[in-house]
């Protein structure tokens, strides 16, 4: 499959790093400046999807390895001191993506929809329910990333679509919050990420 299909997917899930890619060291010295700062839940997903994207890749459902569950795993440990971690890491992972498909030409969009309809309903309903941030997280981030959501929710059947999009917003959203959303929607990507990154540096 093209390799640049795995950044939209890495959106949902992780296809975890295989052995094979250590020995792909030019192509990991290239993609190492991808990762992002204070993004440790998903820079794995951010290095590979980076590693992969102008490459075929072969991706086989076999257990590529076997660890120990436990208490003080990095993950574990960031979901119990830092509880809004996964969604604040998300959204760098978010941008990443982004990053790694602007400029791109659409064609990858079409594959994307027919991977996502090859993909069990089951699965692709615990991807979004247990592996992502809630609808409304989408609607703020990455305009790009809001498109592979929106692909993922055309495949599902018309009911399931319409609990996914008429998901309520945040209590406390005004008025002034929806109209900010729909300027966004129509707002291009570079654009939106530049006005994002300087209230970051002013704030």
């Amino acid at each position: 499959m093209d390799g640049l299909l795995i950044a939209p997917v890495s959106l949902f899930y992780s296809f975890g790093n295989p052995p094979a890619l250590a020995y792909r060291t030019k192509d990991l010295k290239r993609a190492i400046a991808t990762t992002r700062h204070r993004c440790l839940l998903y820079d794995e997903r951010i290095l590979l999807a980076a590693t992969v994207a102008d490459a075929k890749v072969a991706v086989d459902p076999w257990p590529g390895a076997i660890f120990t569950d436990h208490y003080d795993q990095d993950y574990k440990r960031i979901f119990r001191t830092e509880p809004d971690a996964q969604t604040n890491q998300w959204y760098i992972l978010a941008d990443a993506i982004g990053d790694l498909l602007q400029g791109r030409s659409d064609s990858w969009q079409g594959p994307v929809l027919d991977l996502f309809r090859g993909t069990d309903l089951d699965h692709r309903l615990n991807w979004l329910k247990n592996y992502c941030p809630d609808p409304n997280a989408w609607r703020k981030a990455n305009p790009i990333a809001a498109r592979v959501w929106e692909l993922m929710i055309q495949t599902l059947p018309t009911e399931q679509q319409h609990a996914f999009r008429m998901s309520p917003p945040p209590v406390g959203t005004t008025v002034k919050d929806r109209a900010k959303s729909l300027v966004k929607d129509f707002m291009p990507p570079l654009v939106w990420k530049a006005i994002r990154q300087a209230r970051r540096t002013t704030s």
